[in-house]
C-alpha cells in the first residue's frame, strides 16, 4: 500500500457508514491516535448484514479452534493500523500472527517464522510484494501467498500470481472475506500434510501417459524427474487427473481446487493453467496435455489415447 494513503480507501467496500466510522475509530485506536486505547467491536467483524455475499462462508467447527492455535500467519502491510486491524481479526480466530512493515523485513521473517500462510500487500517500501514473493518462492518456500492489492488492473494480478503467488483480494476487502480466504488454503494445506503422514500407496499415484501424480508426496514426475509445481498447482492438477477427459468449466475448478467463492474472477485459473503448461508440457504453446475447449473450459487428457 501506498505511503500517505488514506486509510479509508480501505473499507470503502464495507458497507454503511455508520461501520466505515467505527473502522476508522479502531484503526486511530490501535494506532494509539484515538482517545481509547480499547479496540472497539465492530459488527463487520462478525458478521455485517450488509456483506451478504460471505454469508454461506461456515465458521470452523469449535474442535479445530485447537488446530488453528498452532497456525502462524505473516501479515505483511506498511499501513500498521490496517496491519494491526487485520492482526486483531486474526488473533480472535485464534491464529499467531506476526506483521512486517516494509518488504525486506518480509523476508527475514518468512525465513525465521516459518509462517504456514502469508498476507503480502503489493505496495511496500524498500522491496515490493513481488519482489518478496519471487524471493520466497525461490527460496524454496511453499506456504500459501495471499497477495492484497489495492491495484485492480489486471496485469498485476496476473504478475501476482505468476511470481507463485496462490491467491489476491483486491481492496477495499472485507474482514470476513480475508477469514474466509485464510482458512481455506489453511484447511487445504492441513489436507495436504495430514495426507504426506500416511504410508504411501501404490493405488494413489495417477499416471497418465509420461505424467505420474503421487497424492502420497505431492509430488508430479514427468518420466521420472519431479517437476517444481506450487501447492496450487500439483491441487489443480491432481483434480484434472482425477477427472481425465473430463472437461471442467472455470467456475467449477475455482470451487473445486479453491474451495471457495472466488467473486467471479476466473483469471486465477487462467494463469494457473498457463503456468502449469509451461511445466508440463514440452511446447506450451501446443499442448498435449492441457487442453482448452472455447467457451467450455478445459480438460486433462492422455496424449497417447487422445482422452
Amino acid at each position: 500500500m501506498k505511503k500517505g494513503s488514506n486509510p479509508t480507501n480501505f473499507i470503502e467496500g464495507i458497507g454503511c457508514r455508520r461501520h466505515r466510522r467505527q473502522f476508522l475509530f479502531a484503526a486511530d485506536a490501535v494506532a494509539g491516535r484515538g482517545e481509547s486505547p480499547v479496540l472497539p467491536r465492530l459488527p463487520f467483524m462478525i458478521g455485517d448484514p450488509c456483506r451478504r455475499k460471505y454469508d454461506n462462508i461456515k465458521d470452523d467447527d469449535q474442535r479445530t479452534v485447537g488446530k488453528r492455535m498452532a497456525a502462524k500467519i505473516l501479515v505483511v502491510d506498511d499501513e500498521q493500523p490496517i496491519a494491526d486491524i487485520i492482526k486483531f481479526n486474526l488473533e480472535k480466530e485464534g491464529y499467531q500472527v506476526v506483521c512486517a512493515f516494509d518488504g525486506e523485513e518480509a523476508v527475514r521473517l518468512a525465513f525465521d517464522e516459518n509462517p504456514d500462510l502469508i498476507l503480502l500487500d503489493l505496495m511496500l517500501p524498500v522491496k515490493d510484494g513481488m519482489d518478496v514473493c519471487r524471493e520466497v518462492r525461490a527460496a524454496g518456500l511453499n506456504v500459501p501467498i495471499i497477495m492484497l492489492t489495492a491495484r485492480d488492473s489486471e496485469i498485476d494480478k496476473v504478475l501476482g500470481l505468476e511470481m507463485g503467488a496462490d491467491d489476491y483480494v483486491t481492496k477495499p476487502f472485507s474482514t470476513r472475506e480475508i477469514l474466509a480466504r485464510v482458512k481455506a488454503h489453511l484447511r487445504r494445506q492441513a489436507k495436504a500434510a495430514s495426507q504426506a503422514d500416511q504410508p504411501p500407496s501404490q493405488s494413489n499415484a495417477l499416471r497418465i501417459h509420461e505424467l505420474t501424480v503421487d497424492g502420497d508426496m505431492y509430488v508430479v514426475y514427468k518420466n521420472g524427474v519431479p517437476l517444481d509445481l506450487t501447492h496450487r498447482e500439483f491441487e489443480l492438477v491432481q483434480y484434472m487427473a482425477k477427472n481425465c477427459g473430463r472437461v471442467m468449466t472455470r467456475e467449477h475448478l475455482l470451487q473445486a481446487v479453491w474451495g471457495y467463492e472466488y467473486l467471479g474472477d476466473m483469471r486465477t485459473v487462467n494463469v494457473t493453467i498457463r503456468r502449469l503448461r509451461e511445466k508440463l508440457e514440452d511446447d506450451p504453446s501446443r499442448p498435449e496435455y492441457i487442453i482448452t475447449r472455447r467457451g467450455l473450459g478445459y480438460l486433462l487428457r492422455n496424449p497417447k489415447s487422445g482422452g
